[in-house]
């Protein structure tokens, strides 16, 4: 206990008077509140580190600095839901629809003390039951699923290579996904989804290992639970992985397995839910869209997309490639005063640069790598390729926050193509033609999209 306060002590220390500068510039959010969740989320957020044999000091003082980032980036949102537009802790107003839908369902839980169909607001109405009716406690799920989700993206690099610059250049590739960072300071599910799917990508990377132990079958349990809670539709995509690692010459039982019980939870899910009567108030909905404005859509390119949903199947396959491609774009990396009516730190999103850098890395990876690479990894590419293109074909690239929880499977082939390859000449030659394309690129996405 000593040496760990005298490694960590100073800089905890300093993270605490960091968020404590943070409540007195940003008032709002309770000082009691952010204290506790802070300090439960760097204990949690520890010893889950704890446990993971390829941990380094350099990992460690990276989770310390994300955690004071991302509760400094909750405390002026919750700023702004509360004193900065015109409501309180208990009483917040969210401009972003989906986050006012489920805090107003999560309060008629409380109130009305019967279940959802939407098991998300189930879980901000316990915070709520338990713990008060508090804006800054309804992002505490959001804000400990980001940094465990480092922690877990970290672990997946160890157990496919063993090495541990690996292991914390995948945990410093994700937490510098600003789109991935901003989504755990506000209401919103994607977030929490990613922990589900870095819980089950450690799953099924142990039992590739052979692993079979307690350890990894509580993985893959926490998997279902958090994918079942938060969007059921995302158990499809873990039974898809446990049969791409199934795709082998021997122990196929245990990945059967986790697609069992996946699809199990996504047809118990659907059966329980229909027995549940609808609390959803659509009309207080459409009052939000009508005043934050967020109805508008975005000009010549919902106009060439807005017959996809009508569009049939081979149409929609020759779309694909373009697709695939706008999901890759947005957010743009231009017009970010458009998303400051959602909170403070949304503009950060559209911070784009360090995801088409690791685009550009998961490229070369796919094409120069792959073959020399760990199974595992192959087949975890293979996953995250196929669940990314189905998200693309199912929403034409549109929604690319639905593709936020694959980065977990994608960031440890960035690093690992940063680790390995990085005096390549080849590699250098790439990333200038990938950056004179992707200049070109948004240059015409500019001009059609502000056009």
């Amino acid at each position: 206990m000593k040496s760990i306060i005298a490694r960590y002590g100073t800089a905890v220390a300093a993270c605490y008077c960091v968020l404590a500068v943070a409540l007195w510039v940003w008032p709002g959010a309770g000082w009691y509140r952010a204290g506790i969740g802070f300090t439960l989320a760097l204990a949690v957020t520890g010893a889950a580190y704890a446990a993971v044999p390829c941990r380094s000091h350099a990992g460690a003082m990276l989770l310390l600095a994300v955690a004071t980032a991302l509760f400094v980036g909750a405390v002026a949102n919750v700023n702004f839901f509360t004193l900065g537009s015109g409501g309180t802790a208990e009483w917040p107003y969210f401009h972003n629809v989906d986050a006012w839908e489920r805090w107003g369902e999560a309060r008629r839980i409380v109130e009305r003390g019967r279940l959802s169909i939407q098991p998300a607001a189930c879980v901000t109405a316990l915070l709520m039951y338990t713990l008060g009716h508090d804006a800054f406690t309804s992002l505490m799920p959001g804000l400990l699923s980001a940094l465990l989700s480092i922690v877990i993206t970290g672990a997946i690099a160890g157990r496919l290579t063993g090495r541990r610059d690996i292991a914390f250049g995948s945990m410093l590739a994700l937490s510098l996904m600003c789109y991935f960072m901003v989504q755990a300071t506000v209401l919103i599910k994607d977030v929490p989804l990613a922990l589900g799917m870095a819980l089950g990508a450690l799953a099924l990377v142990r039992l590739d290992g052979g692993s079979r132990g307690p350890a990894t079958w509580l993985a893959a349990v926490a998997a279902v639970v958090v994918m079942a809670v938060y969007r059921p539709n995302t158990l499809n995509f873990l039974a898809l992985g446990a049969l791409i690692f199934a795709v082998r010459r021997r122990g196929i039982l245990p990945f059967a397995g986790v697609a069992a019980l996946a699809v199990a939870a996504r047809v118990g899910g659907m059966y329980a839910l229909s027995y549940i009567p609808a609390t959803y108030d659509s009309g207080m909905s459409d009052m939000y869209i009508a005043a934050s404005g967020s109805g508008g859509g975005d000009g010549t390119v919902d106009s060439l997309l807005a017959a996809y949903p009508a569009m049939p199947v081979w149409k929609r396959l020759m779309l694909l490639p373009a697709t695939v491609v706008m999901q890759f774009l947005i957010p743009f990396p231009w017009d970010w005063a458009s998303d400051r009516l959602f909170g403070p730190t949304v503009p950060l999103a559209h911070c784009q640069y360090t995801w088409y850098a690791a685009g550009a890395l998961l490229v070369y990876w796919a094409a120069a790598l792959a073959r020399r690479s760990p199974a595992p990894m192959v087949r975890l590419g293979l996953w995250a390729a196929a669940c990314y293109i189905i998200t693309a074909y199912l929403f034409a690239g549109r929604i690319s926050r639905y593709a936020l929880p694959l980065l977990p499977l994608m960031m440890p082939m960035v690093a690992y193509t940063a680790a390995v390859a990085w005096r390549r000449r080849s590699l250098r030659v790439w990333l200038a033609v990938f950056a004179l394309g992707m200049t070109a690129t948004l240059l015409i996405c500019h001009k059609i999209h502000m056009g």
